[in-house]
């Protein structure tokens, strides 16, 4: 890492020779034009009160919980599309009289249920007068489908037709398999203006401790979204994170790869290890590292967190698919973020041999 200079202070929101970098990578791998007068870039930390703002006190969380609020005031309506992400339906809670609503897509879009057509008609279904905007996650949290690019079209036009927001959530960006890729919605026509793409890199470069995160808006949140950052932090991001999250961005993306070949290995160990498992059916992932698992047979009418608690006396532990949204009692979410071996081990034990 190049040394920094004694008495520099980066502010909370980057510099501009901090931000330029994250703007280029976004660039660069389509997600819209690296223009500084076009965008804003807003690190994030939870060295404050995040953790009265949000639910955890990630970076994530922080980072979200300031878009929200000013795209989603009092009785507005956000459409999250589901499974979601945990902390979503608190986030929503925190901007003041906003409501959410959610769309189960994913699993949908996973099994081939819908074209980009029908995903377009559900979409158009779901929405109310008083939405205004959706929520997107891809990779997806904790389904492991990355949203395609037509998919992503057909939500795009449904967002223009009815002047929605997207909050794109790419925290997952890299960590794709199965020759998947990753489009940012805001590359597509039409979409930069209305679109809030955030990024982490917690999953990417396991810069977890580092609590770093950032954000690219349209212009026009720049005067709510940097004084609602300001006023919920006691501090900026310090300079030694910022410039470590450069590093990350314009090195060699080596790491990133080899990251991503080790969870490709261990997304092998599970599927293998569950294979004809009875009550067990774990469609393959193609992003992030999680695989969602259909426990239906499993569970067999039982509460899900029988099968939670009869698992973990086995040493294996899950998440419930009730903690991504009501409607998935018959699933539960498998992490890969563990060494090869206990990978090998969990499904083992699922399976009754270990």
């Amino acid at each position: 890492m190049r040394a920094m200079p004694r008495r520099t202070f980066l502010r909370g929101a980057g510099g501009v020779c901090v931000g330029l970098p994250f703007l280029s990578a976004m660039e660069s791998r389509g997600g819209g034009a690296a223009d500084p007068k076009r965008f804003v870039v807003f690190f994030t930390n939870n060295g404050t009160v995040a953790s009265a703002w949000t639910p955890t006190g990630t970076e994530h969380d922080f980072t979200l919980g300031p878009i929200l609020a000013p795209l989603a005031p009092y009785q507005d309506e956000l459409l999250v599309l589901s499974p979601h992400w945990m902390a979503i339906p608190k986030l929503v809670g925190f901007a003041a009289g906003a409501r959410m609503r959610t769309l189960p897509a994913y699993l949908e879009l996973q099994s081939g249920a819908w074209s980009p057509g029908q995903f377009e008609a559900a979409v158009r279904g779901a929405l109310t007068p008083a939405t205004r905007g959706v929520y997107l996650n891809t990779p997806n949290n904790p389904t492991g489908v990355v949203v395609s690019r037509e998919h992503l079209e057909a939500l795009a036009r449904v967002a223009i037709e009815r002047d929605l927001f997207v909050v794109s959530d790419e925290a997952y960006e890299h960590l794709l398999y199965d020759g998947a890729e990753h489009v940012s919605i805001a590359s597509l026509p039409g979409m930069a203006e209305r679109t809030v793409s955030v990024f982490t890199f917690s999953k990417s470069y396991a810069m977890t401790g580092w609590r770093i995160g950032y954000v690219v808006s349209p212009p026009a949140l720049r005067g709510v979204m940097g004084p609602l950052l300001a006023f919920y932090t006691t501090h900026g991001v310090f300079p030694a994170a910022q410039l470590a999250a450069r590093e990350a961005v314009t090195a060699s993306q080596a790491c990133v790869a080899q990251m991503r070949e080790a969870y490709l290995a261990r997304r092998g160990l599970l599927l293998t290890g569950l294979a004809g498992v009875p009550g067990v059916r774990v469609p393959s992932p193609r992003g992030a590292f999680y695989a969602f698992a259909d426990v239906s047979g499993a569970r067999a009418g039982r509460d899900i967190w029988a099968l939670v608690e009869e698992w973990l006396a086995r040493g294996v532990a899950v998440l419930p698919g009730t903690a991504f949204g009501p409607e998935y009692a018959d699933w539960v979410r498998m992490s890969l973020a563990t060494r090869p071996e206990d990978v090998r081990d969990a499904a083992e034990r699922i399976a009754g041999r270990g």
